[in-house]
């Protein structure tokens, strides 16, 4: 059994590619899972790993005197192993989890769980299925010898498949009526393409209309195995129930542990414009959108948060205070997939404007961008620097440090998408004093150099979605107006009307979707 331990000390905080700020980057899932941070209760602890002959590695967090234990379970697979014509399969394994095994009813199983406080949920992602609870410390056993049995046994029932198929399906009709998630699904793959990293994790109707009971068994036989099994015991050392899972998991055959690795978001090389005419809507989205490789990405040097405030502030200044054409504009550096490692970013700016002003605003928003390249001016540079030394004077020092939780979740994390079970590391000290410096020892010419390389409109992509009675070729014309070389541009039309489920209906030149 191999073991690694370390003392809980603060983590070091970690600024995303738009500045924000969070405990460790291995934390991909920690917003689905904060509902079970920190609810055990109980004094600092130490965190430690094993890992079973099997290759079960099992992250252990200990709080002396808490109250509450927290367990979780998770699958190193994802939508990303989903295969062509049932997308949605790791989605729908997930809720099948909760209806049942040879030795316990899906009924005997949900009084279990509202006996210990119902505390209990999953998600999937494109790379991993997670299970969590979070039950009375008294309880742990109990709760570890049926979470252990949800995963490891699920039963699939011939109604219980089509029971959680329609639900499901309720999931999708509620998605098909938000314009937003839609919106997001066609700008990702205008982006980044049709590939497996950036499948819609919960399927189309399709998709998962043509899933079968043994696809389900397939999928759970071939991936909830040893070697890609990862479990999360966090309470009092005391009580923890280690033995269950140890005696439980350890049952599991070893099996192989899937690399996500290789399975990245990679940019469509040209220029494009996706269209989405909604002729009843008052208003135009504007999405300019400009892939990033991580290389470039990792040659920057102006610090993220001070190069997209200063964006947000020229870009709104130009559109909104002196043109008058919106009410904000958004500028972030976002990941260009969900999965761990994306090898591509993209620079996403956003706004909404009145139809008929989109051509000038399009032709602002690109300009502004362009005229970057040479510097901001030394003013504009200073005032922006400013602001953001500011707002990291003003950051509460408690958003640097993690506690035992958020480094037993890293871990857990981290462990879900490499191989090993080391304890992420933790280091003292607040990060804000680098971050100022950082700041405040950038300058104006080296955010002229960086915007040149991250601003680059070779790959632009642009996202119109509002009343455009022209179909957006009016946007071309802005391109045009702004310097963008237009020539080999696509033009791609949606009509939302079409969607319904069945994957994203596009133009004859646009990106078809996985189905």
């Amino acid at each position: 059994m191999i073991v690694s331990s370390t003392r809980l000390t603060p983590l070091p905080a970690t600024t995303t590619a738009d500045g924000a700020s969070f405990a460790n980057p291995a934390m991909h899932g920690l917003s689905k899972a904060v509902l079970a941070s920190d609810a055990t209760g109980g004094a600092a602890g130490v965190v430690r790993t094993e890992t079973l002959p099997n290759g079960v590695r099992i992250v252990i967090a200990e709080r002396p005197g808490a109250t509450q234990a927290k367990l979780q379970v998770g699958m190193g697979a994802g939508s990303l192993q989903d295969p062509a014509g049932k997308l949605g399969l790791a989605h729908l394994t997930e809720h099948l989890a909760f209806e049942g095994s040879p030795t316990r009813t899906a009924t005997q199983q949900e009084r279990a769980r509202i006996g210990w406080g119902n505390d209990w949920n999953a998600y999937t992602d494109r790379d991993s299925v997670i299970y969590y609870g979070v039950v009375p410390t008294n309880d742990a056993k109990a709760a570890a010898a049926l979470i252990s049995d949800m995963y490891i046994n699920p039963k699939y029932a011939t109604h219980s498949v089509q029971q959680e198929r329609a639900a499901v399906e309720n999931e999708m009709t509620y998605y098909d009526g938000s314009l937003g998630g839609q919106v997001d699904d066609i700008a990702t793959r205008l982006v980044f393409g049709d590939t497996p990293a950036t499948n819609n994790v919960i399927g189309t109707r399709g998709s998962v209309d043509a899933i079968r009971t043994q696809d389900l068994r397939a999928f759970h036989d071939r991936y909830a195995v040893g070697r890609n099994t990862v479990v999360l015991v966090e309470g009092d050392p005391a009580k923890l129930p280690l033995d269950v899972i140890r005696k439980q998991f350890g049952a599991l055959p070893a099996g192989s542990r899937v690399d996500n690795n290789g399975e990245k978001a990679t940019a469509v090389p040209g220029t494009a414009i996706q269209v989405i005419n909604e002729p009843d809507q008052g208003t135009v989205n504007l999405d300019v959108l400009i892939p990033i490789s991580s290389a470039v990405l990792d040659g920057i040097k102006t610090p993220m948060k001070l190069f997209t405030t200063a964006l947000n502030n020229m870009l709104n200044d130009k559109v909104r205070r002196t043109d008058h054409l919106s009410y904000g504009v958004s500028a972030k550096v976002l990941p260009g997939d969900d999965t761990d490692n994306p090898n591509a970013y993209m620079l996403s700016v956003q706004t909404q404007v009145a139809k008929g002003t989109e051509q000038q605003a399009l032709t602002d928003l690109v300009r502004t961008l362009a005229g970057t390249h040479d510097g901001i001016g030394a003013k504009t540079f200073r005032t922006n620097q400013d602001s953001v030394l500011g707002q990291v004077r003003a950051m509460d020092p408690a958003e640097f440090t993690s506690s035992v939780s958020d480094q037993a979740e890293a871990t857990f994390q981290q462990a879900l998408i490499a191989e090993g079970a080391e304890v992420v590391p933790a280091d003292g000290g607040d990060p804000r004093s680098q971050l100022r410096y950082d700041i405040g020892h950038a300058t104006n010419e080296q955010f002229g150099a960086d915007a040149a390389k991250l601003i680059d409109f070779s790959n632009l992509k642009v996202m119109a979605h509002g009343n455009l009675p022209d179909g957006g070729t009016g946007l071309a014309a802005a391109l045009t107006a702004a310097g963008v070389d237009t020539a080999g541009l696509t033009m791609n039309p949606v009509n939302l009307d079409l969607y319904s489920g069945q994957g994203i209906p596009v133009g004859k030149d646009a990106v078809p979707p996985r189905a």
